[in-house]
């Protein structure tokens, strides 16, 4: 076996095209560490970089007239931050006037100073109007968006909706890409309203990370406990497990991608040792008319291929690493790659090159003498 071993290798040192093929094996493994790795870096960044807003909104609908009277129970659910009604115009738009200018059809919302809150409404310029220093008057907010389309660029100035006049005490805006915040006027549910005829309230609550779920199922029974399965509610997914579903599914995406590049370079592999099968014809014969047997050959050759895979799987594990590090230290992360994954790339391209040499290497082993040397 020593000299099938040392035969092997000198095979493969004198003819560098067929050590080139390794590098499609290289590639393959490479990227098989490299999405493992990167896969489980991210996931440990991903808590970090969720949408927490999506996280922590939980939203209530078809809430009765008691019901929104009674938002003080929801507040005090432990891992509750704020919680507020929230009521949207219902059909045509009313229209909203700056102070010498047209009217513009506008989304008009009413909600409570807590629900700016649970809605993550930040003032851009002025403020928020609140319930102990703001109650009973007619103020309003704007949202960045509607204010510029009405030429608004600072807040103290009166505006009318639909024909009621309030003052503008602030411009205001959300993180939350589908909020109607932005483009809505906003006045406070203590507020005339004249000729508006809002929809349905509903109840917006911010909820620590983590405890949208309890948070959803307390609040149904704090308002409804008679019937609480009949009050609707929006409840965001787990965290943890919106984060397991999409590590899973970009881990299966590269995946799959890594194994075509393992399979090309399997084909690399297959298709060298069958070229140099057929260039070593008389060699083949000569060893065999000499003695050799046709194990001897095939264990030859799958050695050759093996080796083949061994070194790709060896470089291949390096790179592979390498492209994790250089991509956790470019984004700032702590780089996360299991051991056992890169203990088992040589040996992942060491199957892969025997699996790819077992057929030019039963070839060459059933060659015989004659024929071999014939040709």
């Amino acid at each position: 076996m020593g000299d099938l071993i040392a035969e092997a290798v000198e095979a493969v040192r004198a003819r560098p095209r067929t050590a080139l093929t390794a590098l499609g094996i290289a590639l393959g493994i490479a990227a098989l560490v490299a999405t493992i790795g990167l896969t489980g870096t991210a996931a440990a960044q991903l808590s970090a970089r969720f949408d927490a807003l999506k996280a922590t909104t939980v939203t209530l609908h078809g809430l009765s007239e008691d019901e929104t009277g009674e938002v003080g129970r929801v507040e005090r659910l432990n891992g509750v931050v704020a919680a507020g009604v929230v009521s949207a115009a219902s059909g045509e738009l009313p229209t909203v006037r700056a102070s010498g200018g047209p009217p513009v059809e506008t989304v008009v919302m009413s909600a409570s100073a807590s629900a700016l809150r649970a809605l993550n409404v930040r003032p851009v310029s002025g403020r928020a109007y609140q319930d102990d220093t703001d109650r009973g008057r007619q103020v309003a907010l704007l949202g960045d968006i509607a204010a510029r389309s009405l030429g608004i660029d600072h807040p103290n100035t009166e505006i009318s909706i639909s024909g009621v006049t309030y003052r503008l005490i602030g411009i205001v805006t959300t993180p939350e890409l589908d909020s109607q915040a932005p483009l809505a006027a906003i006045i406070p549910d203590w507020a005339s309203a004249k000729r508006i005829d809002f929809g349905e309230p509903q109840l917006v609550i911010k909820t620590r990370l983590g405890a949208a779920q309890q948070v959803g199922r307390e609040a149904k029974v704090a308002l409804r406990p008679q019937a609480p399965d009949t009050l609707p509610a929006e409840i965001p997914p787990d965290p943890r497990h919106l984060r397991a579903q999409v590590e899973t599914d970009a881990r299966d995406l590269f995946l799959l991608m890594a194994a075509v590049s393992l399979l090309v370079g399997a084909l690399s592999v297959a298709n060298t040792m069958l070229i140099a099968v057929l260039e070593r014809r008389h060699e083949i014969g000569l060893r065999r008319a000499v003695g050799a047997t046709r194990g001897a050959i095939l264990t030859q050759f799958l050695i050759e291929s093996g080796l083949l895979g061994l070194a790709g799987g060896i470089v291949g594990g390096i790179a592979g690493l390498d492209v994790v590090i250089a991509v956790a230290l470019a984004k700032g992360w702590t780089a996360a790659i299991s051991g056992w994954v890169l203990a088992a790339a040589p040996l992942t391209g060491l199957l892969v090159g025997l699996s790819a040499g077992l057929h030019p290497a039963v070839r060459a082993g059933r060659m015989e003498p004659l024929t071999a040397l014939a040709t």
